[in-house]
């Protein structure tokens, strides 16, 4: 093949161990809980046997089978090995970053290793818990892995193997937007660093970012979600013009933050370029989820500090981690040295402290959860179950991770798994229509009462979960 100079900006390598080191710290409570299932997992890969769930990705998704065959033949729906996915996917993406960043040459050794760091640790998308985030997981890696092929200068025609990797990792829909990175990137060294014309790096690029987008229309006319799907994929009017809003300001901010920058000069990023950096970054990493009516408040961007927002919608904060890292590791840079670097490190113990609190917290909600399926296979069953109503004490509530709602769905797949009754229909609400719908009117009440405090179920692992069975007739029939 034919080869070139490789464009690096410097020649270090990757600190592997303070990364491995600090991840496992954030995130290596997962390995206590690799078996467990929460939100949609227990639809898809509990409820639905394997035809059905086959089905019912090809009905949700109007895109390359990536999934399909990953999850359904060659994972077959194993927690482990789904939680396993996830977890090295997510680090992998990390020190495919590190590669990334190390060609743009304004980007300092230490810029890089405090952005990855950041990157890794970041308290977001605490959804990754969920089996149902891996396509989200392997799509992010496969997506940066593209980039960096499609950035390297060693062998040229590398770049045509990354467009279909970019197009198989559209299976998340915000990498489209987040599509216009790379194809910059690609100007940038065209143009910059290998001192090409500008028409000829400009033309390039938007070849590979129009090659994207045609993909990308053609998949939709080709395989198009359901009617009942096409709300969730289309666009809203005001996502949209906000998304278009955000869009623009991190246009100017990028514009102005580098307004003054020499490109062809030795001179590295200052602490301006990088946020600048960073904010474009959020634009584009936001783009997808503010058009379509999601990440609209400002409590949505902080999910992780937010009790009962920080559930299944963090994980629309997957593309956000390159973003936020850039703009933080570019406020450090602005800083005096000594403060700069115990500010970082505070960052990094802030970043540990509440990782590892949510990964506890969702240990204990999966204890929770298997607590309650032994109960139920230890119970005597009463007669004709056809609707449960669940009631949680407020000392059991507390173990629900991140203050988040079990929903209808997961209840009725853990009442199936322990007691083996199927098509039982459970609610949940403290209130009962006696006039309404009669096939909604419970027959059995199910409750849900926690014996240990918080420090006692931390220490056991167990939060001391009871459950107990009884018909009712709450409309006096």
């Amino acid at each position: 093949m034919e080869k070139e100079s490789v464009v690096v900006s410097e020649r270090y390598s990757v600190p592997l161990v303070k990364f491995v080191s600090l991840y496992a710290s954030a995130y290596g409570l997962m390995f206590l809980f690799l078996d467990a299932m929460f939100w949609d997992d227990w639809f898809v890969n509990f409820t639905l046997n394997r035809e059905q769930t086959l089905q019912y990705w090809k009905d949700m998704l109007g895109f390359f089978p990536t999934n399909r065959f990953i999850e359904v033949f060659v994972l077959n729906r194993n927690p482990v090995a789904f939680h396993i996915v996830i977890f090295v996917s997510f680090f992998i993406s990390g020190l495919l970053l590190f590669q990334i960043l190390k060609r743009i040459p304004g980007i300092t050794e230490k810029s890089n290793v405090m952005i990855c760091t950041l990157f890794l640790i970041l308290p977001i998308n605490s959804a990754r818990v969920s089996m149902a985030t891996i396509r989200l997981s392997y799509s992010l890696t496969i997506f940066l892995f593209a980039w960096l092929l499609l950035v390297q200068s060693k062998y040229k025609r590398v770049v045509y193997l990354s467009l279909p990797l970019f197009y198989f990792s559209f299976l998340t829909q915000g990498l489209v937007p987040f599509f216009v990175l790379p194809c910059l990137h690609l100007f940038y060294i065209i143009y910059f660093v290998k001192h090409r014309s500008a028409r000829a790096a400009a033309l390039k690029a938007l070849a590979v970012l129009l090659s994207g987008g045609i993909y990308f229309i053609m998949m939709r006319l080709l395989d198009p979600p359901p009617a009942a799907r096409i709300d969730y994929y289309t666009p809203t009017l005001s996502g949209l013009a906000r998304a278009l809003l955000f869009l623009l300001l991190g246009v100017v901010v990028l514009w102005r933050s580098f307004r003054f920058y020499d490109f062809r000069g030795p001179e590295k990023f200052g602490g301006v370029q990088m946020i600048g950096l960073g904010v474009f970054s959020l634009s584009l990493g936001s783009f997808a989820y503010l058009a379509s009516g999601r990440l609209m408040n400002f409590s949505e961007w902080i999910l992780n500090f937010v009790p009962n927002a920080s559930d299944w919608d963090s994980r629309h904060q997957l593309l956000l981690g390159i973003g936020f890292a850039m703009i933080i590791s570019g406020l450090i840079d602005l800083f005096p040295e000594n403060f700069g670097r115990l500010f970082f490190k505070v960052a990094v113990l802030f970043c540990l402290v509440f990782n590892f609190i949510y990964m506890r917290d969702y240990l204990l909600d999966w204890k929770k959860q298997t607590a309650i399926v032994e109960n139920l296979r230890d119970l005597p069953m009463p007669s004709e179950v056809n609707v449960v109503m669940v009631y949680e004490t407020e000392a059991s509530q507390k173990f629900n991770a991140r203050g988040r709602l079990i929903r209808s769905y997961e209840w009725e797949a853990l009442f199936e798994k322990g007691t083996s009754k199927k098509n039982v229909e459970v609610i949940y609400s403290g209130r009962i229509d006696c006039l309404g719908d009669r096939s909604q009117i419970p027959d059995t009440l199910m409750t849900i009462d926690a014996l240990n405090s918080n420090m006692k179920a931390i220490i056991l692992r167990d939060p001391g979960i009871i459950v107990g069975l009884e018909k009712i007739n709450p409309c006096n029939e």
